[in-house]
């Protein structure tokens, strides 16, 4: 860590203090990141209430996503000369009004302002706080640990932010659960206020760093591949309850444990993921890309099967849960002398997988149905292991800052 991006000493240097800011930075992109992801469990409890179809409904998952990326991109820029702690705060500020909008809002349009206000929230925080947290950090330790530690609040909402949502919605209603994620954002404004120090204005997020990563090809590859099977994901885990409920003819309550199911197994995926990275991240990522694949096309097969259901979702937890690590770790080891801009560009991948295959899925969900869905989630997950097969022995690796990275 250069002097010239020190933080100013006094004492939140020490490092118990440093690392309860990072750990709070975490546990806000957690809550952040699962207000995101809250419509997806309950799409046809708001298709209900508001009296829209589910492709509509899809919107309240797009439209953030779209929203997100863009402030991914343009908070650094707009926020230039702001001390980076006051653009966190208005990141999370804008995620408590985007939630109380949400709660209070009589119409569709409304709710849709409360989302891209949710979608601001997401964006600005995350592209912020990936350029912040290893100058937050103590002084010493290496960036990958500290990068993996912040992550772990955001796979942890990936996984289990939408299980914690739907029991959420199911307990208090949608309204309610939009009123009390606001408040939790609240809560963690008042922690970030009292953790985290005075950050300097530094800049290391901008648009051509994207273009210097992507010109090597091992980042290339693996930014593309972390595309398709990505989108294969999100692309049928937004319309995964519908699913439930119409093709696998589940119940509220057994919807709501199918979801939970799924979200253990990412933390399954999460520790296996971790290993994997640190052994071999290309055939890891290549293990990942496969059972993803099969446990999402093989869903309308064994519809009629409870038990095949319930196992083919916990097997796509697992997966998911092993790829945002491994998508983390790829670029620490393909590029670790471009792993900062690597980590951001995925910020801006992540919300441009989100908002387009919500998107994609809510126009063939209302145009074709659901099966059509599934089938181009595992086509995309095919692809992605095809190309990472394809250049995986010309991908060379560097061992010493996976082990940092994913430990």
């Amino acid at each position: 860590m250069s002097e010239s991006l020190a933080i100013p000493c006094n004492d939140e240097c020490r490092p118990t203090a440093r690392w309860t800011a990072v750990i709070a930075m975490s546990v806000t992109a957690f809550i952040l990141v699962t207000s995101e992801f809250l419509p997806v469990g309950i799409l046809n409890v708001l298709s209900a209430d508001l009296r829209i179809s589910a492709g509509d409904a899809g919107a309240t998952i797009v439209l953030p996503g779209i929203s997100a990326a863009l402030a991914a991109v343009l908070a650094p820029y707009l926020g230039r000369r702001a001390d980076r702690r006051d653009l966190i705060l208005l990141a999370v500020l804008a995620g408590v009004l985007g939630n109380l909008i949400s709660a209070a809002a009589p119409t569709y349009a409304l709710l849709l302002i409360g989302r891209l206000f949710q979608g601001i929230a997401v964006g600005g925080f995350w592209s912020i706080a990936l350029a912040v947290v290893p100058r937050v950090a103590p002084k010493g330790v290496h960036i990958a640990k500290v990068m993996s530690v912040y992550m772990l609040g955001v796979t942890a909402a990936t996984v289990l932010g939408v299980p914690l949502a739907t029991w959420l919605t199911g307990a208090i209603g949608w309204r309610a659960a939009f009123a009390v994620i606001s408040l939790v954002c609240v809560l963690a404004m008042l922690a970030l206020l009292r953790f985290m120090p005075r950050i300097p204005v530094i800049d290391h997020f901008r648009l051509r760093d994207m273009g210097l990563l992507l010109s090597s090809m091992p980042p290339r590859v693996g930014f593309a591949a972390i595309l398709l099977v990505g989108t294969g994901h999100f692309l049928s885990y937004a319309y995964l309850a519908p699913f439930l409920q119409q093709a696998a003819h589940f119940g509220v309550d057994l919807i709501a444990i199918t979801l939970l199911i799924f979200g253990i197994g990412g933390v399954v995926g999460t520790w296996i993921g971790g290993h994997l990275g640190s052994r071999d991240v290309r055939y890891g990522f290549l293990a990942t890309a496969v059972a993803l694949m099969l446990s999402i096309g093989l869903l309308k097969v064994f519809a009629e099967s409870t038990i095949a259901i319930v196992v083919l979702v916990s097997v796509w937890g697992v997966a998911w849960g092993c790829f945002p690590m491994l998508a983390n770790t790829w670029m620490f080891v393909t590029a670790p002398d471009k792993a900062e801009r690597g980590i951001s560009a995925l910020v801006v991948a992540f919300q441009i997988m989100i908002g387009g295959s919500a998107l994609l899925g809510g126009w063939l969900v209302d145009h074709r149905g659901i099966d059509p869905v599934l089938m181009l989630s595992a086509g995309a997950a095919f692809l992605g292991a095809l190309l990472v097969l394809t250049y995986a022995s010309r991908i060379p690796l560097h061992a010493g800052v996976a082990n940092a990275a994913t430990h």
